[in-house]
Order: C-alpha cells, then structure tokens, then sequence
C-alpha cells in the first residue's frame, strides 16, 4: 500500500484492506508536509516515486496506491512497464466506469499524459 496520507487515515486504510481478507505486506508514505490531506493537491506523480521504491522488492502479488488526489498514472505506467501488478483508487474507479457502460480499458502505454 502506498499512500500519501497522514498515520491515523493509513490506519483506517490498512484495517479496511485487512478486515476483506487481504495481507498487506508493506505500506509506505508519500510524504506530502503536513497531516492536512489536501496537501496530496500539491504533489506531482514523481513525489510517489521514492515511497514507491521502498516496496518495489516485496514479494508482493500488487501494489495498491490511494490518494484520489495524487497524480500517479505516470508512475503507474512506469511500474507496470517493470512488471509490477499496480492500481491506484482512482484509476480503478475509472476502469469500472468504463466497464459499467460497456467499454475495456486500454493498455497502460498507450496511455496520453501531457506532464507530470
């Protein structure tokens, strides 16, 4: 789990991933400089990248990124290019999305993103 959110909200999310069964093997922190989650509005996909290095060598079957507002498809995109099963909330809301009125999301590289 990779989050960029303060102790007492990754607490809630570990219990919540657990209590459905899943292990989770590792969670690391985006570091955004404050406890104030509007903060994650402030970061860049790169500011996840070094949080994101910390669990790279867990024997892990995904990675989960939360933080609806923390840009992360580039950095998704770079995992995934790696080999890694990763998701983040956001991009799994859009796939259902998409899947709720019939269409298939694409693959990761050929994903536009225009920055950072």
């Amino acid at each position: 789990l990779l989050s960029p959110y303060p102790d007492w909200l990754n607490e809630s999310a570990m219990a919540h991933w657990q209590q459905r069964g899943y292990e989770l093997r590792g969670m690391s922190k985006v570091d955004i400089g404050t406890d104030d989650t509007y903060g994650i509005y402030n970061q860049q996909s790169g500011d996840a990248a070094a949080a994101a290095r910390k669990l790279a060598d867990l024997d892990v079957d995904a990675f989960v990124i939360t933080g609806t507002g923390m840009p992360a498809l580039p950095l998704i995109r770079q995992l995934q290019r790696e080999g890694r099963k990763i998701t983040s909330s956001t991009l799994a809301l859009a796939e259902a999305g998409l899947g709720l009125v019939g269409l298939e999301p694409t693959p990761a590289d050929s994903w536009i993103i225009g920055g950072d």
